[in-house]
């Protein structure tokens, strides 16, 4: 595969500090389940977003699961993003894995010890594919995070909202090893890379 034009090549130092792998396949739902009819769901709720078959760029990383994770979460994207080149918000994007990541730490049975792992995914359309996961095959009341919103104007905001509130598209799936046995589950978001215009 021949890199992309828009990335650049990490230095030395860049390539000891992160590493890039081949995008695994990703078994992904074809349809919805028959008894399922899509416009009695909720609009924010969807299927599991496709990892890319020939990811441009990708990137696997983790933080430990401490209180400064999704910092440290943060830190560590825009870093990436930045190097690679990304032409979405960075920024954005950065905060959206801070937030995925401090609620992997706050809502999963996870240790001090333990390791968040990182994924991201960037398509030849430039859209980027975050996921986090954490030991949880399920996601309770799903459907009712995603759709949530300050009812207050003092009201704290929750870390889905302020993921929607930058754009994202949220989704997650099960993870499962190679005999297919349930691993827990990936918290995914989907940004789309906002490709400067070229003038003529």
């Amino acid at each position: 595969m021949n890199p992309s034009p828009h990335y650049l090549t990490p230095t030395a130092a860049v390539t000891a500090a992160f590493s890039t792998r081949p995008a695994p396949p990703t078994p992904v739902p074809t349809r919805r389940p028959d008894n399922v009819k899509e416009e009695s769901e909720p609009k924010l709720l969807r299927l599991p977003f496709k990892v890319p078959d020939e990811p441009v760029f990708v990137w696997d990383g983790s933080v430990t699961a401490t209180a400064a994770a999704g910092r440290n979460a943060r830190l560590l994207v825009r870093t990436r993003l930045t190097v690679a080149r990304w032409p979405g918000d960075v920024e954005d994007a950065a905060r959206i894995v801070e937030k995925l990541v401090d609620n992997a730490v706050k809502h999963t049975p996870v240790g001090e010890t333990d390791k968040i792992p990182v994924h991201l995914y960037v398509d030849s359309d430039s859209q980027l594919l975050v996921e986090v996961d954490d030991p949880m095959p399920e996601f309770p009341g799903f459907a009712a995070a995603v759709a949530w919103h300050p009812a207050k104007e003092n009201e704290k905001p929750r870390g889905l909202w302020r993921a929607r509130e930058c754009g994202a598209g949220l989704a997650f799936r099960r993870r499962r090893d190679a005999n297919g046995l349930v691993m827990g589950k990936a918290v995914q978001a989907l940004l789309t890379g906002a490709v400067p215009e070229v003038s003529a």
